[in-house]
């Protein structure tokens, strides 16, 4: 019988030890773990922001490094930009348009900026021409669309011949490379 109440009071003294273990020592545990993961979210969304944001910094810092003039003398403010109209004509090469002619204009200063206009008479349809803007917008030149105009044959189209030549319309466009000119 003794041995029986040394048991129950071994027994009992785990298990108030372990109410107390639980009611004391662990109970507000939950709180904090749950505390620290809502600052770890908070901490995980504040650095994917941050890696984003350096990205785009990164990316607006080659474009302008890339437009930018050392002097007047610089190679980026020769006229027709052999690199450019490279980078032009595989743009216009791999959208499958029909490049009719580019001409480049003489440049102009106007302040700090030097443009380069180009003159481009392409063939193509509504969604490659859309495809070309997206391309000029993307390349690491600073580009600047001045005009463009879209020939249609759309009063012609009377059969399922000339609908089919709509979808193949005549572009022109000035467009401008721009270069900042760091020594004005």
């Amino acid at each position: 019988m003794k041995r029986n109440i040394i048991l129950s009071a071994v027994v009992l003294f785990f298990i108030l030890l372990t109410w107390i273990e639980v009611n004391f020592i662990y109970d507000n545990k939950s709180d904090v773990v749950l505390d620290l993961q809502e600052e770890t979210t908070q901490s995980n969304e504040k650095l994917i922001t941050s890696q984003i944001l350096a990205n785009s910094l990164k990316r607006v810092y080659e474009v302008f490094e890339q437009n930018l003039a050392k002097n007047s003398s610089d190679k980026k403010n020769d006229e027709a930009s052999i690199v450019f109209l490279d980078e032009l004509t595989d743009i216009i090469k791999k959208l499958e348009i029909k490049l009719i002619n580019i001409t480049p204009d003489d440049k102009e200063k106007i302040g700090d900026y030097t443009y380069i206009p180009y003159d481009i008479e392409i063939k193509c349809d509504y969604e490659k021409f859309g495809k070309l803007i997206s391309e000029l917008e993307k390349n690491s030149r600073l580009i600047n669309i001045d005009e463009f105009r879209l020939f249609n044959k759309v009063e012609k189209a009377t059969s399922k011949k000339t609908i089919e030549a709509l979808l193949d319309n005549r572009v022109e466009m000035k467009i401008s490379t721009i270069t900042l000119n760091k020594g004005s």
